[in-house]
C-alpha cells in the first residue's frame, strides 16, 4: 500500500460524499493529528496486535502498571474514556513502570508503539 500522508485522501470519493464538507474537514484534521498512531496496513488481527512480546500487567491495575516488551518501546500513551491523554512519554527501553495512583477508578485505553508496530488495549482500574 502506498505511503499515504492523509487517511481521508485515501478514501474513495463515494465515501466522502456521505459527509458534509464541514464534517469531512473536521475528520481530516482529527486524523492528521494522530498520523503517527495510524497505520495504512490492511485491517486484521495483525494490525490490532502489531507489537509482539508485550506484557502489560496487572489488569485490573492497582497503583502500579508494568509494561515489558521484547523490543524497545518507543511510546506508551494512556487515555481516559473521554479521549483525554493522561500519560504520553517517549520511552527508550524494554520495561516501564507507571504510577496509576493519580487516576480515578474507571476504564482507560492505551497505545504501545515500537519499531515493529502499534498495539492498543483497555485497562481497568477498580
Amino acid at each position: 500500500m502506498p505511503n499515504v500522508r492523509n487517511i481521508m485522501s485515501y478514501s474513495r470519493k463515494s465515501c466522502r460524499t456521505e459527509f458534509s464538507n464541514g464534517q469531512y474537514m473536521r475528520m481530516k484534521a482529527y486524523y492528521a493529528s494522530y498520523r503517527n498512531y495510524l497505520s495504512c496496513a490492511p485491517v486484521g488481527i495483525d494490525l490490532i496486535n502489531g507489537v509482539e512480546g508485550v506484557r502489560i500487567f496487572p489488569n485490573p491495575v492497582g497503583d502500579v502498571l508494568y509494561v515489558q516488551a521484547n523490543q524497545p518501546i518507543q511510546r506508551f500513551v494512556i487515555y481516559d474514556q473521554a479521549g483525554r491523554e493522561l500519560f504520553n512519554n517517549p520511552i527508550e527501553g524494554h520495561e516501564i513502570t507507571i504510577s496509576m495512583q493519580p487516576y480515578a477508578s474507571g476504564v482507560y485505553y492505551y497505545i504501545v508503539q515500537s519499531s515493529t508496530g502499534i498495539m492498543n488495549g483497555k485497562l481497568i482500574k477498580p
